[in-house]
């Protein structure tokens, strides 16, 4: 005879009279049963831990427990191919190169990674490097961004809409194609957030498709 729980323990039997035998089961039966416990307790632990230090795994569409980042998406450069044909948040007057007389941005970009830029009036940099900078409007430009999520454990960006309806609407949609397709493509997620209440109950905006103060 055994006394076997499981594959936790296999004690055999040994030749006992009638009268001490109870008093050997006992004793092994409380052993199977201690170790049994031990067992589970460590099966149980184990399990806590695995959960502690592995990701959670979100159903499709879910982003919540994700690193989400904002992304605009929403600058252009004269002869990118966009349909809103300007210097897109680049520049105070959209149909002008940005210079030092006509600038929007606030700091330079690093534009290293990117195999297309395009030429704006500001003097060489320090490094002796033209002044370029680099379009939404292109998939390569996009693309580099989301690789740069990847490979820093960012899940999402959130692309943001303004204004899908008026001038910049058409340069709008098909960025947010390019972002899809660079979504796909590194594994990332992108849900599309429109524009706020507040926003869409304030007065239309005049058509800037080609900047302030031009036709």
């Amino acid at each position: 005879m055994f006394y076997a729980l499981g594959s936790v323990l296999s004690v055999p039997a040994v030749a006992v009279s009638p009268v001490s035998r109870s008093a050997v089961a006992r004793p092994c039966i409380k052993l199977c049963l201690e170790l049994v416990y031990l067992h589970r307790l460590w099966a149980t632990l184990r399990l806590n831990a695995d959960a502690a230090v592995s990701p959670a795994v979100s159903p499709p569409g879910d982003v919540v427990g994700k690193i989400t980042v904002g992304y605009q998406g929403w600058f252009s450069a004269a002869g990118d191919g966009a349909p809103i044909n300007g210097w897109w948040h680049y520049s105070q007057d959209w149909g002008a190169m940005p210079s030092p007389g006509n600038k929007a941005i606030k700091s330079w970009p690093d534009v290293r990674d990117y195999t297309r830029t395009y030429r704006t009036g500001f003097a060489d940099l320090g490094n002796g490097q033209p002044a370029s900078l680099f379009s939404s409007y292109d998939q390569q430009t996009v693309d580099t961004h989301f690789r740069w999520m990847q490979e820093n454990g960012l899940d999402t960006a959130a692309l943001q809409r303004f204004d899908p309806t008026g001038g910049e609407g058409p340069t709008r949609d098909a960025v947010t194609a390019r972002v899809r397709n660079a979504a796909e493509t590194y594994g990332r997620k992108s849900p599309r957030l429109g524009p706020s209440v507040r926003r869409a109950r304030r007065k239309p905006r005049p058509d800037r498709s080609h900047g302030p103060g031009t036709a």
